[in-house]
């Protein structure tokens, strides 16, 4: 039998997420050919002798065939990048509110761990953008790009573009660029529309606009996105990156918006989108 290197991920300061991790662990032990990967902080939390303890995310991740994430969506995107940059397919379970990006529910798990290993999986490929600010360092994202108006600063004025043809204008607090995986995230709060996964697109919601007539725009990715902000006087704006501040800046400038060269690649059990009704309206009322 071929082994299968799994990494382990999940916030060990959440008590849920590591009974659910112990779990994984146990049903590990009772299969020969799997051995797990975990960061070397993790190691007075477990100690079977199937697991392998690195000095870092990035060397776990190596080392792995998959890599299993454990917590809410946040945790998932928190990880999912490193498997995207080293190629790796990633598992998310969901133990948070309403996990999007998770491919099941933490009540599955012992149901579908001899599927994991047997890889009697589908595979669901992702894209992320990037954003590049004043031709310097390239940020990327698999949920959204947001630029938005500092707390003690005026509405600012976005002018959006591609191919240089102008396209619109909006006068807004601020405006959030979003993959379709990102579109049930921060644009969805905003008004934004929800996107199936499987398509490749940005989606551009304004937040807040100053303006009756200020909609969501869906954008084709063969062409980049440029944005450019106008700041007035003692204005400022923050750029950031799936919920990571990349940028404070109290002078005018542009970002252009790009589809990632890479994408990341979810492992799901399902070959349906996602359960619109059980996941926005029962889970977010309980």
């Amino acid at each position: 039998m071929i082994k299968i290197n799994i990494s382990l991920f999940f916030n060990i300061e959440n008590e849920s997420s590591v009974s659910h991790v112990r779990k994984i662990v146990k049903l590990s032990q009772y299969v020969s050919f799997v051995k797990l990967f975990m960061h070397k902080d993790l190691e007075k939390e477990f100690s079977p002798s199937n697991i392998v303890f690195n000095d870092s995310v990035e060397e776990a991740i190596k080392n792995s065939d998959m890599a299993i994430v454990v917590g809410g969506d946040g945790t998932i995107l928190k990880y999912a990048k490193s498997g995207c940059r080293n190629d790796i397919p990633i598992l998310g379970i969901n133990n948070g509110k309403l996990g999007f990006i998770a491919g099941i529910e933490s009540n599955e798990i012992e149901n579908i761990f001899m599927k994991l290993i047997s890889k009697k999986y589908y595979i669901d490929s992702r894209m992320l953008i990037s954003a590049e600010i004043s031709n310097e360092q390239e940020y990327c994202a698999l949920n959204d790009i947001v630029l938005i108006k500092g707390s003690d600063s005026q509405v600012i004025n976005y002018s959006i573009s591609q191919n240089n043809n102008n396209i619109c204008h909006y006068y807004a607090d601020g405006i959030i660029i979003s993959t379709p995986t990102g579109s049930t995230a921060y644009s969805l709060s905003a008004g934004g529309p929800i996107v199936d996964s499987s398509l490749e697109c940005f989606v551009i919601t304004p937040i807040c606009a100053h303006s009756l007539t200020a909609r969501p725009l869906i954008l084709d990715t063969a062409q980049s996105v440029k944005i450019d902000y106008d700041i007035r006087k003692k204005s400022g704006i923050s750029i950031i990156a799936d919920g990571q501040k990349i940028l404070n800046s109290c002078v005018s400038g542009s970002v252009i918006i790009k589809k990632f060269s890479k994408s990341v690649n979810f492992i799901v059990f399902k070959d349906n989108y996602r359960n619109i009704d059980k996941k926005l309206i029962y889970k977010a009322l309980y």
